[in-house]
């Protein structure tokens, strides 16, 4: 119980610091989803878990790096693409907070989500060691939320965010936030499938000019929470 009040703060914060955003029953309702990365394991309720199919990319574990892949279980399209990445596989790190004859690791989970003209990416970094019996987390490096784009666009009132239980290190799990508004122009006759009604279709705020271009507008955010072990969901 104690998990899901963490994440569902969390949404509820993210919700009030997002221009024009009201908090909604179902941002604290929606069930969880278990995501089994590699050595890590996301818990999100950012999708409905019938709604969605999961696929793992191990062909790079051993250089440290899994890739998830979830895709919209009736069109096959994919929604999000999630990395974890082992940035120092092969390379031990000595820190002061790790067990003595631990291995020491610097780990990256990023989340990648297609949201029409926009990529969305969510990164979370942390230092772990791990003593072959158990696994923990020992600091977190940053947060942080930005978007990539074919088109003019920008991510406005940018904002990440990370907790632990009680404020305390080490700790199992660190759950992680990220919001903002998305903002941009396109040309429809450039940018082929982005039609007016494809936009409105997945959220986003259109106004229209005279000409083909399109001016589009949407509130954003990621959350979700890490763990060093399966929460059996």
């Amino acid at each position: 119980m104690k998990k899901k009040s963490i994440l569902c703060l969390l949404m509820a914060f993210s919700l009030l610091l997002m221009p024009g955003t009201s908090i909604t029953a179902n941002a604290s309702t929606k069930e969880s989803t278990e995501i089994v990365l590699g050595d890590t394991v996301l818990e999100t309720s950012d999708y409905d878990k019938s709604d969605i199919s999961i696929s793992r990319d191990l062909s790079q574990k051993n250089e440290g790096i899994v890739i998830v892949t979830i895709r919209d279980k009736e069109t096959g399209r994919i929604l999000e693409v999630i990395t974890e990445k082992n940035q120092s596989k092969n390379n031990l790190i000595n820190s002061v907070n790790s067990p003595s004859g631990s291995g020491n690791y610097i780990y990256n989970i990023r989340r990648q989500r297609n949201d029409g003209p926009v990529t969305i990416y969510l990164d979370c970094t942390v230092y772990m060691s791990d003593s072959g019996m158990y696994t923990q987390i020992n600091q977190v490096l940053g947060t942080n939320i930005y978007i990539s784009s074919t088109c003019d666009s920008t991510l406005e009132n940018a904002v990440s965010y990370w907790v632990v239980p009680n404020n305390v290190f080490p700790t199992a799990e660190v759950s992680f936030w990220g919001s903002g508004v998305t903002t941009g122009k396109l040309d429809t006759s450039v940018e082929v499938g982005y039609s007016v009604e494809f936009l409105k279709s997945i959220g986003y705020s259109v106004t229209t000019t005279a000409g083909t271009t399109v001016y589009f507008r949407k509130p954003i955010s990621m959350s979700g929470t890490f763990y060093t072990y399966s929460t059996g969901h």
